[in-house]
């Protein structure tokens, strides 16, 4: 979706007002480059909250089955074939995961609609790059307080199994929360530029 966008948009840049021939193909309006843009944020919106359900819902499972195996009072397996150390690691998993699934409903219930208008269009982009940008500080944000946490567990904080196993639950959150901000990052930017180089014609009322 992004590369036909971007293709509307050059084609609609770079080739004249007029055709010199009957047989060309004929151009797509400003308002038509704008409506494909935006309708190509949304989609990847949406492939962003499906990436990070997916993210969220391996967190919520893995974490429940990890807490149970690594609970002495209810695990079948010895506290030797599954170290106790891994429990906060758990529960970062379980608590994470079930946010970021409520994050995920909240996202699909109040999902955008397409706009024709550049100067909307423009703004919703700008606002996602923002939104997007921010996210991705505060997950180095995590795994530097992840990483924190550790340091503080060999220093010698007490309980000193907790901080460290706690501390690497969150790093574990913080980079793949890393990776999915930064992947749609990475699609925003030609989308933004695209709806930049359009130029901007009024849309008329229906």
């Amino acid at each position: 979706m992004s590369f036909t966008a971007l293709s509307l948009a050059a084609l609609l840049i770079a080739s004249p007002s007029t055709t010199s021939s009957s047989s060309a193909l004929p151009l797509p309006s400003s308002s038509a480059a704008v409506s494909t843009l935006s309708s190509a944020r949304i989609h990847a919106e949406q492939d962003h909250l499906r990436r990070l359900a997916i993210w969220a819902a391996s967190n919520v499972v893995a974490g429940g089955v990890l807490l149970w195996v690594s609970t002495p009072a209810v695990s079948p397996l010895s506290t030797s074939q599954v170290p106790q150390q891994l429990q906060g690691v758990a529960i970062q998993s379980l608590a994470w995961g079930g946010i970021n699934l409520v994050i995920c409903g909240v996202g699909a219930v109040f999902a955008p609609t397409p706009t024709s208008d550049r100067g909307v269009a423009l703004a919703a982009e700008d606002d996602l790059g923002k939104v997007l940008w921010t996210n991705a500080g505060l997950d180095v944000g995590y795994m530097f307080a992840g990483g924190t946490m550790i340091a503080a567990g060999a220093a010698g904080a007490a309980p000193q199994v907790d901080w460290q196993s706690h501390g690497a639950g969150v790093m574990v959150q913080g980079a793949g929360l890393l990776a999915l901000d930064v992947i749609a990052v990475w699609s925003s930017g030609p989308r933004e530029e695209a709806l930049q180089a359009l130029p901007y014609i009024t849309p008329t009322a229906p």
